[in-house]
């Protein structure tokens, strides 16, 4: 059943992965204005409506100064986070820290710290989960480096992962000039930790024979960084680091 709402009785979580203060709504709410709210909300009721999928409608709503079409549904914490990742995953204005944050609390939250348990069911890779709970490691300080949050994205993160946890990264962050492009950044900052150029990282794959799954090696500056697929047999990754051992012979 679908329902009005007083937007100002809906409670957004502080799970959501929306950020509505650099949210451009000026589209929706003219729709809204002139057409009003085609799809509903959903929500779920924690003592009172707390929102699921649809903040930008709700926000929308609330500037207008109409009620919210929502439906109501019974939700759990975790099957509200699948519902809520599966609505917004593929969002232009779904920034990859955002989701990468959402996705870090998530995995304990929820999976107890199991990242094939999360991966399988929202229906990600293992390494693309990893990739982004990099990311969600990034420290504010070291964001705020970067020209915008929506500028930011997994790759950088990836680039910077050996240093994510050292304190330096934070003063190299601090002393980097504004209105540089997010791979400069990530350049400059690799560079300040000693790692040279985060876009010139080596990287090559090795397999334990032609056709199958190996390990990537990638050198970040002094380093080498090995990496393979969770579930990779133990054959294929003994062959393949068998063949990255020789050919570094």
């Amino acid at each position: 059943m679908i329902h009005d709402y007083d937007p100002d009785t809906i409670r957004i979580p502080d799970t959501h992965d929306r950020d509505l203060a650099a949210a451009d709504l000026s589209d929706l709410i003219a729709s809204i204005r002139d057409l009003g709210q085609q799809v509903p909300v959903i929500l779920r009721d924690c003592d009172g409506p707390e929102l699921v999928c649809g903040a930008r409608r709700v926000a929308a709503c609330r500037a207008v100064g109409v009620e919210v079409r929502g439906q109501m549904r019974d939700l759990d914490d975790e099957a509200a986070f699948v519902l809520r990742d599966a609505e917004n995953r593929h969002r232009a204005d779904l920034y990859d820290l955002d989701r990468a944050r959402s996705y870090a609390a998530a995995v304990e939250a929820h999976y107890g710290g199991d990242r094939k348990a999360m991966a399988a069911r929202i229906g990600v890779s293992l390494p693309h989960l990893t990739r982004l709970l990099t990311l969600a490691r990034m420290p504010d300080a070291v964001v705020a480096a970067y020209p915008s949050r929506a500028a930011l994205r997994e790759r950088h993160a990836r680039a910077l992962a050996p240093w994510l946890d050292d304190p330096r990264l934070i003063e190299a962050a601090q002393g980097i000039a504004p209105g540089l492009s997010a791979a400069k950044v990530t350049a400059a900052l690799a560079a300040a930790m000693g790692g040279g150029p985060a876009a010139k990282e080596e990287a090559r794959t090795f397999r334990f024979r032609h056709g199958v799954r190996g390990v990537t090696v990638r050198r970040v500056g002094r380093k080498m960084r090995i990496e393979y697929d969770a579930d990779l047999s133990g054959l294929h990754l003994k062959g393949a680091l068998d063949a990255f051992l020789a050919r570094k012979d």
